[in-house]
C-alpha cells in the first residue's frame, strides 16, 4: 500500500487513543473481546498451520534449528541460565503487579469470575506463545537472511506473513497482529491515564468533582497516547523497549505491593523510596550496560527496593502504616 511504518504507527495510535478516551474501560473491554477473537483465529490457529506447512513440516524446521545450534525444546541451548532466570523473574515481577491485570480483576463481577478468568488467561497465553515460537522457527527456514535484509529478527513475523502466506489469509494474519498490538496498547494507555488522574491530580486536589475528573481523564488519555507514540517512533527495537519497561515496572512496584499487602510495618514513605530506588537501579543498569553476573538489572533493582523499603519503613513507623492485611 506504500504506507510508511511511521504513518501506520500514527494511524493505529490515533484510533486507539480515540476509542480509549471516549469509551474508557467499557470500550477497552468490548474491543478487547473482538480483538481476542481475531487474534486467536489468526495467530494461534491459522498462523502455525500455514507457516509450518510452508516450511516443509516439523522435521525440516527441527533440522534447520539443530544445524544452527538451536534446540526447539531446550531454552538453555541459546541462553545462559542467568538470562533464562532473568526473563522468568521479569515476567513474574511484572505480572504480579501489572496495573492493567489488576484493573481487569477488579472489573469482574465476582471473585469466582476473576479467578476463573485468570486461569483461562494463563492457558491461552501458553498456546499463544507456543504459536509464535512455531512461526518463528518456520521463519528461520523460509527467511534465512532476515537480519541481512531487514536489520533485525523482529521483522520475521510480518515478513513471513507477507511472503509465505496465501493472499486470502494475509489479511486475517495482519488483523491478528494488529489486534494483539491494540489490545495491549489500549489497556496500558487507560491505566496510565487513570494513574495520572487518580493517583496524582486527585491526590493533590481531593475536592475535584467527578465530572472534572472524567474530563481530565479524556485529556490525559490523549496526552499520554501522543507521548507514547513519540517514544515508539524513536525506539530502537520492540524487544529491547519491552525488556527495559518491564524491568523498571517490576523493580518499582513488586516489593511495595507485596509488602503493602503482607507486611504490617510497611509505611508510605518506605513504599515511595522503594519504588524510586528500584526503578533508578534498573534504569542505571540498562544505560550503563551493567548486568552483574549476567543477570538482568531487575534483580539488583529488587534487592535495592527491599532494603530501602525495610529500612525507611522501620524509621518512619510513626507516620502511619500503608495498609494492614485484613483478618481472614
Amino acid at each position: 500500500l506504500g504506507v510508511t511504518p511511521q504513518l501506520a504507527m500514527a494511524f493505529g495510535a490515533v484510533v486507539t487513543i480515540v476509542y480509549t478516551g471516549v469509551g474508557g474501560m467499557h470500550s477497552v473491554a468490548y474491543t478487547d473481546v473482538v480483538q481476542f477473537v481475531v487474534m486467536m483465529v489468526g495467530i494461534v490457529i491459522i498462523g502455525p498451520i500455514v507457516a509450518v506447512n510452508a516450511a516443509g513440516g516439523y522435521s525440516v524446521i527441527l533440522e534447520n534449528a539443530a544445524a544452527a545450534g538451536i534446540s526447539a525444546f531446550n531454552p538453555f541451548s541459546a541462553r545462559s541460565p542467568q538470562e533464562i532466570a532473568s526473563l522468568f523473574l521479569v515476567g513474574w515481577f511484572l505480572n504480579s503487579v501489572d496495573p492493567y491485570i489488576w484493573q481487569r480483576v477488579f472489573s469482574a463481577k465476582s471473585f469466582k469470575i476473576a479467578r476463573r478468568a485468570a486461569i483461562i488467561n494463563s492457558i491461552i497465553c501458553f498456546f499463544f506463545c507456543l504459536a509464535l515460537v512455531q512461526m518463528a522457527l518456520a521463519g528461520r527456514v523460509l527467511l534465512p537472511d532476515i537480519v541481512a535484509t531487514h536489520g533485525t529478527t523482529e521483522a520475521i513475523l510480518p515478513t513471513l506473513i507477507l511472503t509465505a502466506f496465501p493472499t486470502g489469509i494475509i489479511g486475517i494474519m495482519l488483523s491478528g497482529c494488529l489486534a494483539t498490538l491494540m489490545s495491549t496498547a489500549d489497556s496500558y494507555l487507560l491505566q496510565a491515564s487513570l494513574s495520572l488522574v487518580k493517583d496524582v491530580v486527585v491526590f493533590l486536589k481531593p475536592e475535584m468533582s467527578e465530572e472534572k475528573q472524567v474530563r481530565l481523564l479524556k485529556i490525559s488519555t490523549i496526552v499520554m497516547g501522543l507521548f507514547s507514540l513519540v517514544v515508539a517512533l524513536f525506539a530502537k527495537g520492540v524487544f529491547s523497549a519491552l525488556s527495559f519497561s518491564f524491568s523498571v515496572y517490576g523493580a518499582a512496584l513488586f516489593v511495595p505491593t507485596l509488602c503493602g499487602l503482607y507486611w504490617k510495618k510497611t509505611t508510605a514513605a518506605g513504599a515511595l523510596v522503594s519504588m524510586l530506588v528500584g526503578a533508578l537501579v534498573v534504569i542505571y543498569g540498562f544505560f550503563a550496560n551493567w548486568y552483574p553476573g549476567g543477570w538482568d538489572p531487575v534483580l539488583p533493582g529488587i534487592i535495592a527496593a527491599i532494603v530501602c523499603l525495610v529500612i525507611v519503613s522501620l524509621l518512619t513507623q510513626k507516620q502511619g502504616i500503608v495498609r494492614q492485611p485484613e483478618e481472614a
